[in-house]
């Protein structure tokens, strides 16, 4: 039976309804009206108001009055789990131009933004950013700085952007330079101080040349928590660690000054000396600029032929590591300045050489290192050399920006690891078609000193085929205590030896690499890279009638510390095969072996399941978030390292499709379930979005011992509960109806009970349906969105936006004392969705959201969790930002 309060704001919204006859929706935008100050009001609702983070000049939004906030402009940098952060975007003025607008920040001290404050230059042209995507926000972690003056800077934060600056005559003309702002965080509520942001920002690139442009910007800095990825234009990072020091990489174009010669594409440091004196009222300004080297193997760097190196626009950053990627050709003397050889395609200049190579950074000290070589042999870029070369960072399905290739530190390894792909000393010029040279999948190691240690090639090169190992194609896993890390690719399979060119089988290789790890007395030795590398597998084991492999995928819910393997040596690979009659995937079972030398893991392939021929085929090459992916999702089960599956199926067997959402399980309790409401009138599509949360996250690793093969029960964690989320049709009667979000809770641990008894709502023999989030009674065009979810041990958040309203629901915290878990009212079988309304205001509705994000660094995410959305206001003249932050839990 219904009850209480909050049944009564549930059927006001189904009457408000049914009395109006265009739906919940205003006359003017076609978003819901929601009248009455208690229906879905946010009285409970875990965190602050909505009115907390209206800091504009009127109250009535986060952005300012009379400007348009720019869709997409949005940059947040959490500063990781302390609750901080800063955010950063652009506004035009509300009649669509741009005098009124520009650059904004705000920042977040863990409970409310401080007002927006415009970020401004005196040597630029105009108030807007060449792009926000790619503004970096580096926060100075200095509480346990050996410093007190950098101690004293604890908490306050660099952004750095571009933008075009002016032309003052002579030599300089306009061009897009480098800026960086100073936030001071002990000035953040004083308005006489601009709430802590330094008035005009400082422009630190070299500006002495007509269009010597700024491309790229990158930190190096040990305040970033792992690999890090920029691109001109974009990145990809996370923040939050303590910082030692913070170096302002950027890539400037060079003009050499050299008649029809090709201008250069360079690197430059500046140093942010976050240990210099205490100026009053003086912020911090980058000082040191350097011009950074690379290794030309014979061509220029510098001078009228300074073009023949050239570094290209996507960088790799992890601590004091600075990853780039070089051209070198001495006979380039002509051509555009970003012709870069494709790695996958023939060359554009005879002889050209393309590697990678890194600078270390002493931080602290200021120190630069030298370029470095990573490239497998001794290049040779002089005049008339014709071999070539050819290397590229990893980029999951033509991706820059993931980060997945670069391990260290942060993962509690004493040395980097990086892999990386290559081709090396290729004669013929045309990568693609030489089966004698292909491009190999390679692993390097760096020590904490930026010395190079080893490099070695782990993938086959079958001189009979062409069997290319393409960055975009490779994905790494480390293990959830930092024991080991798998590679896994794609790559041609010779099916008869001896054959030239016989075509050969796409298919799926893997390799094991151990890491080194300190001891608790911080000691280590680093073994040799053989003694660390197992062989190259081939689990797929293809044949002349095989298919190839269409996708593979690590299992979900993996990562350093927050990962889930209940048992530590074990994770999965999953990968789908097709031959235009059916759809088959694999398990590919990865028993690590964590004894160096003499590394044999256990590989073994066990067929999953089999479907209709293009029901799993439809996906990324490389799916990097099997918890959240396309039709088929897997995580570990929570006991012995066996595993979980959620995966759409079409039951009907004819033309006639049918589709619905099963779960499958191996292991001690293993079975297959339908999961989703199990009847004829409803249908969950062709394609399906399915995601897997596990919880709670890992917080502990324990360590093994390879003298005495011990090991401590940190090493394990298994989730208690996997929560499936799914998408189907409401009912028979409302043909093209949207889909409905539902779910269940997969609960794991062994009670002897049958696979479908596990789940709330039941799926078993007392067969429920599953928990619906949307609101009850209404059944419209509109599909729910997911825009963010977080996890606080068994607690999880759904942030989703429906009928152009956003809503929270929660599970666990104490929220309901039965078994369902979710906010609701009912009960016995008749559980009804009651989240809590977000944009609790009935005068304005919401355009989009702009933003979800939670604290970084951490496995705990619920608590300070962020959604933005945008809204108009009834005037209709401006679009503005708004923002509410989930609270902490009792």
């Amino acid at each position: 039976m219904l009850k209480g309060r909050r049944f009564w704001t549930f059927a006001m919204v189904i009457a408000l309804c049914v009395i109006v006859t265009a739906g919940c929706r205003r006359k003017r935008s076609g978003s819901t009206t929601i009248t009455g100050s208690d229906i879905f009001t946010t009285d409970s609702f875990p965190g602050g108001d909505v009115q907390d983070n209206n800091v504009a000049d009127d109250k009535r939004a986060m952005s300012m009055s009379g400007q348009d906030f720019v869709g997409g402009s949005l940059k947040v940098t959490m500063n990781g789990d302390r609750g901080t952060g800063m955010a950063t975007y652009t506004t035009t003025n509300g009649f669509g131009g741009s005098s009124d607008g520009g650059l904004y920040a705000h920042y977040f001290d863990g409970a409310t933004f401080t007002p927006p404050v415009n970020l401004r230059a005196i040597d630029s042209v105009g108030v807007f950013p060449t792009t926000t995507a790619d503004i970096i926000h580096a926060f100075i972690n200095t509480e346990e700085h050996v410093s007190d003056d950098a101690q004293a800077r604890d908490g306050d934060c660099v952004i750095i952007w571009r933008n075009t600056d002016f032309a003052s005559g002579g030599t300089d003309g306009a061009n897009i330079g480098a800026f960086c702002t100073y936030f001071d965080v002990s000035f953040a509520e004083d308005v006489s101080r601009n709430f802590g942001f330094q008035e005009f920002a400082s422009r630190f690139d070299a500006q002495d040349g007509a269009g010597e442009n700024v491309s790229t910007i990158a930190v190096v800095t040990d305040g970033l928590c792992g690999e890090a990825r920029w691109l001109s234009g974009s990145n990809s990072y996370s923040y939050g660690d303590q910082t030692t020091d913070i170096e302002l990489i950027f890539r400037q174009i060079e003009d050499s000054a050299a008649a029809g010669a090709n201008d250069d594409q360079v690197l430059f440091a500046a140093r942010m000396q976050l240990d210099a004196a205490i100026a009053e009222d003086i912020p911090l300004v980058p000082t040191g600029l350097v011009r950074l080297g690379v290794v030309g193997f014979g061509a220029s760097d510098g001078g009228t032929d300074a073009e023949e190196t050239q570094v290209d626009q996507v960088l790799l950053t992890y601590n004091d590591l600075l990853v780039f990627r070089v051209f070198s050709d001495a006979d380039f003397a002509a051509g555009p300045s970003t012709s870069f050889t494709p790695f996958d395609g023939a060359t554009a200049f005879a002889g050209s050489d393309t590697t990678l190579q890194y600078i270390d950074f002493t931080l602290g000290t200021g120190a630069v290192g030298a370029a470095t070589s990573l490239h497998a042999v001794a290049v040779d870029s002089l005049a008339g050399e014709v071999d070539e070369n050819n290397a590229d960072f990893l980029r999951q399905n033509g991706s820059y920006l993931t980060r997945r290739s670069c391990y260290g530190e942060d993962e509690g390894l004493a040395i980097k690891v990086l892999y990386f792909t290559q081709y090396v000393e290729d004669a013929t010029a045309v990568f693609w078609t030489n089966e004698l040279n292909n491009a190999r999948l390679t692993i390097a190691e760096i020590d904490g000193a930026g010395v190079f240690l080893e490099d070695a090639f782990i993938s086959v090169d079958d001189v009979d085929e062409d069997d290319n190992v393409l960055p975009t194609v490779v994905d790494t896993q480390i293990s959830r205590n930092g024991d080991y890390i798998w590679a896994a690719w794609l790559a041609r399979v010779d099916i008869t030896v001896g054959v030239d060119t016989d075509g050969g089988t796409l298919g799926l290789w893997c390799n094991q690499y151990i890491t080194t790890r300190p001891d608790d007395d911080g000691l280590f030795v680093v073994p040799a890279l053989a003694d660390t590398l197992s062989g190259t597998f081939n689990p797929g084991v293809p044949t002349v009638t095989e298919p190839v492999v269409l996708w593979f995928g690590f299992q979900g819910a993996l990562g350093y510390v927050c990962g889930a393997q209940s048992d530590a040596d074990v994770m999965a690979l999953f990968f789908e095969q097709s031959d235009g009659t059916f759809d088959e995937v694999d398990q590919v079972v990865l028993d690590a072996d964590v004894v160096p030398v003499g590394v044999t893991p256990v590989v073994t392939t066990f067929l999953w399941e089999v479907f209709e021929s293009g029901d799993q085929s439809y996906a990324s090459t490389v799916r990097m978030n099997m918890d959240l992916s396309t039709n088929f999702v897997a995580a570990d089960s929570g006991e012995g390292g066996n595993h979980f599956t959620t995966y759409l199926d079409d039951v009907d067997g004819t033309a006639i499709d049918d589709f619905r959402i099963f779960a499958e399980k191996d292991g001690i309790g293993a079975g297959v379930a339908e999961i989703d409401s199990a009847v004829t009138f409803r249908n969950a599509g062709a394609f399906q979005t399915l995601r897997l949360v596990s919880t709670p996250a890992g917080s502990d690793i324990g360590t093994f011992n390879v003298v005495d093969l011990e090991d401590d029960d940190n090493r394990y964690h298994g989730s208690e509960n996997i929560h499936v989320f799914f998408f189907e049709t409401r009912s028979a009667e409302n043909v093209g109806a949207g889909l409905a979000l539902r779910t269940r809770q997969f609960r794991t641990e062994d009670d002897g009970v049958a696979f479908g008894d596990n789940f709330v709502p039941n799926a078993g023999t007392g067969f429920e349906d599953p928990f619906t989030f949307d609101l009850p009674g209404i059944d419209p065009t509109e599909t729910p969105t997911v825009n963010g979810v977080a996890r606080e041990g068994n607690s999880v958040g759904v942030w989703f936006f429906y009928m152009l309203r956003l809503y929270y629901q929660e599970f666990g915290n104490g929220n309901n004392d039965d078994e369902v878990g979710w906010l609701h009212e009912g009960e016995d079988g008749f559980e009804v969705s009651n989240p809590f309304l977000i944009d609790d205001e009935s005068e304005v509705s919401i355009d989009s959201v702009a933003l979800f994000t939670t604290k970084s660094c951490t496995c705990e995410t619920l608590e300070g969790a962020i959604i933005f959305w945008t809204i108009e206001h009834d005037d209709g003249s401006e679009t503005r930002l708004r923002a509410r932050v989930r609270g902490g839990n009792d």
